[in-house]
């Protein structure tokens, strides 16, 4: 298929509207097993990374753009992702991590993963409110490395749990780890960098033009804002509720 040699994109916020990126190729194909709908568009930029256009309902979005900004400032390994507007359509540009297979395609031999890793992971995935969390949406290397993907159903009160703990059922016995990768979030973010970051998630409201359509983006944002708010003043129950969610989904032959 033939594709135009640029692709006119305007990306948000500002200061990423240096990034060069061209649109390298477009084609209709089921990506990593995922149920993505909408032809792919990859771009790559002028260091060579390639991002994938990604289109998906306003207020998922946000949801994976602020997913992805906090996994990001915690360490948490995500493909980043800037909202663009491409013509009248607003979507996301993200990091394509193309070295990595899912969890769920790994047929026997799971990846052994850094243990410290997959808990900070695990306790962030508590504290925004993570849903949806299968095998499909995790990342891996056979160098053991592990990316979390797809956080567009987060930020809700709800508890689903984590296959992480199917995977590597090890998780639901770390009770000392997970003590510390909650003290580690707690020591990297403050009710105060909180605060502050709601004031910046809040300019995001300013991608809509419509009064009412931005009004409604408005009380999205502060609801995710009083969720994270309230799950890190109860951080430790929070996570064993997420923990307990976890280890009641159906076993099979996991990873040790």
């Amino acid at each position: 298929m033939k594709v135009p040699d640029h692709l006119e994109v305007e990306l948000f916020p500002i200061q990423e509207t240096g990034l060069d990126i061209v649109l390298q190729s477009s084609f209709s194909k089921e990506i990593r097993g995922s149920n993505f709908k909408n032809q792919a568009l990859f771009f790559v930029d002028s260091k060579q990374r390639i991002w994938l256009w990604k289109k998906i309902p306003i207020f998922a979005l946000i949801r994976e753009y602020l997913a992805s900004i906090l996994a990001s400032e915690l360490g948490i390994l995500v493909p980043k992702s800037i909202i663009a507007k491409k013509g009248q359509s607003i979507g996301l540009i993200q990091e394509w991590v193309h070295s990595a297979k899912d969890l769920a395609s790994f047929s026997e031999d799971h990846p052994t993963l850094t243990r410290t890793e997959l808990l900070d992971l695990f306790v962030f995935e508590a504290w925004i409110g993570a849903l949806d969390r299968h095998g499909g949406n995790y990342l891996a290397s056979t160098e053991g490395k592990i990316w979390a993907i797809d956080f567009e159903d987060s930020f809700y009160e709800s508890v689903q749990g984590s296959e992480l703990c199917l995977y590597y059922p090890w998780i639901k016995e770390s009770k000392k780890g997970l003590e510390i990768a909650v003290q580690k979030l707690v020591e990297q973010i403050t009710e105060k960098q909180l605060l502050e970051k709601s004031k910046s998630f809040l300019e995001l409201t300013n991608i809509l033009q419509d009064s009412r359509a931005k009004e409604a983006l408005t009380q999205q944002v502060l609801q995710i804002v009083e969720l994270l708010k309230k799950n890190f003043a109860q951080l430790e129950k929070t996570v064993e509720l997420f923990l307990e969610s976890s280890s009641s989904l159906p076993e099979f032959v996991a990873c040790t």
